[in-house]
């Protein structure tokens, strides 16, 4: 059993996780949170197809078919992101999407909304 200072290397093990473990809970925790994140946001727009339907007078059936297109997009972007980050690692690649969806998230919200007469 190797020792160094008196500890073994089990012990030094147990006592403070290797770098590569930390990163590893740190991707888990983004994997998770981006999971709800996208989930809850898919949730609230199909909760809402009624209300939607009402205001739009679009049938709530077509309206399930934006809502399946949304999914399908998303399902692609997420899938085919985390290829583009394997290629060229994540701290290259993660910039330019998130400037991209915060500026879309920007421009949605200051998208002037016309009155209703």
């Amino acid at each position: 059993m190797f020792h160094s200072r008196g500890v073994s290397s089990v012990q030094a093990a147990a006592v403070e996780p290797p770098i590569a473990r930390k990163a590893g809970l740190g991707v888990l925790a983004a994997a998770c949170v981006s999971a709800l994140v996208v989930n809850a946001n898919t949730s609230a727009v199909t909760i809402l197809l009624p209300a939607i339907s009402e205001d739009t007078g679009a049938p709530v059936a077509q309206l399930q078919w934006a809502v399946t297109g949304y999914m399908l997009v998303g399902a692609a972007v997420i899938v085919t992101s985390g290829s583009l980050g394997d290629v060229f690692g994540r701290r290259r690649f993660f910039p330019g999407p998130a400037d991209l969806a915060a500026a879309a998230a920007v421009t949605t919200h200051t998208i002037p909304v016309p009155q209703e007469v």
